[in-house]
């Protein structure tokens, strides 16, 4: 059995008026594994003092996204740096998402910094070169 680490860090939370969740961000990664065959998987939030161990005991780690900007120097990114950096030498794969790819770029060497147009939501337009069509994924 496979053991999946998934971190959360936007760990968001809507509640009804009687105080029961009725959406996290927790509930869409058990929604999204739950019944995958061969999977074992835990979920934590991104303040987790142990991620990097957590990260060594695991076969794979899924990092996603947040609200928070990636090109920031703070203690939050440092720990997912290092995590990073954790999965990079032990040969972890890592599915980096959103927050999570942007702080995987910074990692590999990328420069991060804010938009001039300001945060940008949703799926944008794409354009892929001749090269990129030859890629499997597309």
């Amino acid at each position: 059995m496979a053991r999946l680490l998934v971190i959360d860090p936007l760990d968001l939370r809507l509640e009804t008026a009687e105080g029961e969740w009725s959406w996290s961000s927790r509930m869409c990664f058990e929604r999204w594994l739950e019944g995958i065959e061969g999977i074992e998987y835990e979920i934590v939030n991104a303040e987790t003092t142990e991620l990097c161990r957590m990260a060594s005991e695991s076969d794979g780690v899924m990092l996603g996204g947040s609200e928070r900007s990636a090109w920031e120097d703070t203690p939050f990114n440092d720990r997912l740096l290092d995590l990073i950096a954790t999965c990079r030498k032990n040969e972890i794969p890592l599915l980096a998402i959103c927050f999570g790819s942007q702080l995987l770029g910074r990692a590999l060497g990328g420069h991060m910094a804010p938009h001039p147009d300001g945060i940008e939501l949703g799926a944008p337009t794409i354009r892929i070169t001749e090269n990129g069509l030859q890629h499997f994924l597309f």
